[in-house]
């Protein structure tokens, strides 16, 4: 008598069926992608849809804390998203193959669903929400050489003393960062470092703790109510005469006069011109990473000002 041995079984008599491990090391690897897709693929469809759209509501929540420059709440977001990525991935390890599967056409069409729907919510994303990388030290002592940083794309209404993001007018594939001091109609001119805005002397102090930087000196100062940090060269160092004396010149309609905190180490608009409005991409909120030959754990979560 001869007895006919299932196919699934030929592989391990001890060990369980080889489609069923294929199927596992396929969904842990789904999972890996993405929460989701990998309980789909193990025959779970509807607890592959929770996963999946508690996930995308955790990435909308953290989305929208960084548009709203909320720093704590997006970390707690970013927090739950990694935490339940890592649960997705585990659930999907330990549960078992049911006795009835969906079929592999309905599996691969749900998945393809859901990474369509992945793509287009990441995308929606960044439309709200991007991170940037300080290149320069054109920004110091607010942004260092380094720092990593989420700005929101929600740009809103223009105010002076704002740090943006922008296009380079002189290489538009570029991003530079730096900050917003004259909106169209205003006089900007600068004397002995001193900047004027509109025939009115900016307000500026020295600060106690000064720079990091050697042969350098900040100073805190504040325009139409946003108060900053800058820093100049101090005296006896060498630097460029030029960027102490500039205008006045008055800022035509539809461009923006910005300048680098780095007063004296910054090529800006007293160098290159005006930037246009539309060049402008977006609005730091906080810093999320800085490394340098270090990681500067001190400048992490510091919200820029």
């Amino acid at each position: 008598m001869s007895i006919e041995i299932p196919e699934d079984l030929t592989s391990d008599s001890t060990g369980p069926p080889k489609s069923t491990q294929l199927r596992r090391t396929l969904a842990i690897l789904l999972s890996v992608m993405d929460a989701g897709p990998g309980h789909i693929a193990m025959g779970y469809t509807k607890k592959g849809a929770c996963w999946f759209a508690i996930v995308k509501l955790l990435y909308g929540g953290f989305v929208g804390s960084i548009a709203a420059g909320a720093v704590y709440l997006a970390w707690l977001f970013f927090g739950l998203l990694v935490c339940l990525r890592i649960a997705a991935i585990l659930d999907t390890a330990r549960i078992t193959v049911p006795a009835v599967v969906p079929r592999n056409l309905s599996i691969t069409v749900i998945v393809i669903g859901m990474a369509v729907a992945s793509t287009i919510a990441g995308l929606a994303g960044v439309q709200f929400a991007r991170a940037y990388r300080m290149p320069t030290p054109s920004m110091y002592p607010s942004l260092e050489v380094g720092d990593l940083f989420l700005s929101s794309r929600i740009v809103g209404k223009l105010q002076r003393g704002q740090v943006i993001v922008f296009s380079d007018p002189r290489d538009p594939t570029t991003s530079r960062v730096q900050r917003l001091v004259g909106l169209p109609g205003d006089t900007i001119e600068i004397r002995r470092g001193e900047l004027i805005l509109n025939g009115r002397l900016i307000d500026k102090h020295p600060l106690r703790d000064s720079c990091e930087t050697q042969g350098m000196e900040c100073w805190e100062e504040t325009i139409d109510g946003n108060t900053h940090k800058i820093a100049m060269v101090k005296e006896g160092y060498r630097f460029d005469p030029g960027s102490r004396e500039f205008g006045p010149v008055t800022v035509p309609d539809g461009q923006l006069f910005v300048l680098g905190d780095n007063r004296d180490n910054s090529a800006d608009s007293r160098y290159w011109g005006y930037l246009p409005i539309d060049l402008v991409l977006a609005k730091p909120k906080f810093i999320y990473w800085s490394s340098d030959t270090v990681i500067r754990w001190n400048r992490i979560s510091k919200i820029v000002q």
